[in-house]
């Protein structure tokens, strides 16, 4: 799995892992939701790109850039 930050918009990371891990990694980062919502983040997303399924997009909308 590696990380791949974005810039010029709200703060998202790019996730690339093999697809026969999806499951797995999904319910890691649901415990890693509560996580950024408990660090000040007031939105947080999960998407799962289907025509690249071994790839997921994380989203999270903080009150400042500053805090990303």
């Amino acid at each position: 799995m590696t990380p791949r930050a974005t810039t010029g918009e709200p703060p998202r990371a790019q996730w690339l892992l093999d697809p026969a891990k999806a499951d797995e990694f999904t319910k890691v980062m649901k415990v890693l939701r509560n996580i950024r919502l408990r660090d000040g983040a007031i939105q947080w997303g999960l998407y799962h790109d289907l025509s690249q399924p071994g790839r997921f997009i994380e989203t999270t909308l903080v009150e400042s850039w500053a805090e990303s």
